[in-house]
């Protein structure tokens, strides 16, 4: 893959979604200085670093590795924000039909 591109794209998705670099190592289970270098693309993440890092961000290795532009799972992260309020409206419908 290449580095710089990847990079780009998880410094692109990590500052839109509002992470900082050491959030984003947290969350990948990677040190902070280990995000800068893939974000710098001074290194090529290996590749279980790079999945998790997709993993913590919500993206797919494609988008990530620049193979598509396509980001595919902002659609799910746009519909995950009604995510929580559809579940507690079907769970309360459950709740009446089981008559509780």
């Amino acid at each position: 893959m290449a580095n710089e591109e990847f990079g780009k794209r998880v410094k692109s998705v990590r500052t839109n979604a509002g992470l900082s670099q050491e959030a984003l190592g947290q969350m990948a289970g990677l040190r902070q200085n280990t995000i800068a270098k893939v974000e710098s693309g001074l290194v090529n993440a290996p590749l279980s670093n790079a999945i998790s890092i997709a993993k913590a961000l919500g993206v797919s290795m494609d988008y990530l590795c620049g193979w598509t532009d396509e980001d595919i799972h902002a659609a799910a992260r746009k519909a995950g924000r009604n995510h929580g309020t559809l579940r507690n409206a079907l769970q309360n419908a459950l709740r009446e039909l089981d008559g509780e």
